[in-house]
């Protein structure tokens, strides 16, 4: 008898995170819609360059990918992205109390770039506020690392200030291009 509970409680517990993965990926596709804009772009996966340095190519698609989501009913959106990379250097812990998952043994890459950063409301009829419901900062300045993890991804942290002067506009539409 107790067997047989615990297997109903395994069926259970598998349903429901079936069901939850089939909910948030049906969530996820044409998110864009309800902004007036398009999706928040994905990595399928971060592990490349697999040895050696991050490139600035893949620096500057792992940091929209880690940018661009859906928070608390908001869009977040980036834009006229780029992205330079600086040389390598060690793991310092007292640099990143914060960041748990850092391979300590892989160098920690200094990273400068420029975006524009969009956070968007939903539309709605009520405020009317279709092609006028993002708010868009520009980060000319912003800076951060790329590291290793020790599952092997690559993350990028943002770790500059340079959103508290960045330039601030209001009401504008959402970027639509990738």
């Amino acid at each position: 008898m107790k067997k047989r509970i615990n297997q109903i409680i395994q069926y259970t517990f598998l349903l429901i995170l079936s069901l939850l993965s089939f909910c948030s990926f049906t969530f996820s596709q044409n998110i864009g819609k309800r902004f007036g804009t398009r999706d928040p772009r994905t990595c399928s996966a971060t592990q490349k360059p697999l040895t050696g340095a991050i490139t600035a190519d893949l620096g500057r698609q792992y940091l929209i990918c880690q940018l661009e989501n859906v928070s608390h009913d908001y869009l977040n959106l980036v834009a006229n992205v780029q992205v330079q990379i600086g040389a390598g250097v060690p793991y310092n812990a007292r640099n990143f109390p914060s960041i748990t998952d850092i391979d300590p043994k892989s160098p920690v890459y200094p990273f400068r770039a420029s975006f524009n950063q969009y956070v968007c409301d939903p539309i709605s009829s009520m405020v009317n506020n279709k092609g006028k419901n993002c708010d868009m900062t520009v980060r000319s300045k912003a800076t951060g690392v790329f590291v290793r993890t020790t599952f092997g991804d690559w993350n990028c942290y943002l770790t500059g200030s340079d959103i508290i002067n960045a330039p601030k506009t209001y009401s504008v539409p959402p970027p639509v291009t990738q």
